[in-house]
């Protein structure tokens, strides 16, 4: 994200499993030390997020997080990119999020590019708020519940 690239001269970590990640059977350690560093979790939601086994796991760390800061929220920032569908759990109905719906089919506009523009500032906001984490405890995909067919 352009927007965001300036924040990288200030130390700024991104972890995008697409990228990092290689085949075989290192990937979920390497995503657990991932989670247990970061200070923001910023989820992109379609309908499938919530039947992942990971996602869910990533999501409960994060709210595990808040509690144990005393924060009523502000580690999960989710961008919703596609209707969540009916099935949406509550755990995300009751969190306020970043309706992206309108963006992603045309980014070159002009409205797109001012909604990513202010979606990178609320991150960087964020971030200043967020209280640094280092090796925290990760909550495990084969510890959650999702609803429907599980990945």
């Amino acid at each position: 994200m352009e927007y965001a690239r300036p924040q990288n001269d200030k130390g700024l970590r991104e972890f995008h499993d697409y990228q990092v990640l290689g085949e075989g059977p290192d990937w979920p350690p390497q995503i657990s030390r991932a989670l247990a560093s970061s200070k923001l979790l910023v989820p992109i939601i379609t309908p499938r997020y919530f039947k992942s086994r990971w996602n869910v796991a990533e999501w409960k760390t994060f709210e595990s997080r808040e509690r144990r800061s005393g924060l009523s929220g502000g580690l999960i920032l989710p961008l919703v990119v596609m209707d969540p569908g009916p099935n949406a759990p509550d755990w995300f109905l009751t969190r306020p999020f970043v309706d992206m719906r309108d963006v992603f089919p045309r980014l070159d506009t002009a409205a797109s590019t001012e909604k990513i523009k202010a979606l990178s500032e609320r991150v960087s906001h964020a971030l200043q708020l967020a209280p640094p984490f280092v090796d925290g405890p990760v909550v495990s995909p084969a510890l959650v519940e999702v609803d429907g067919p599980i990945s």
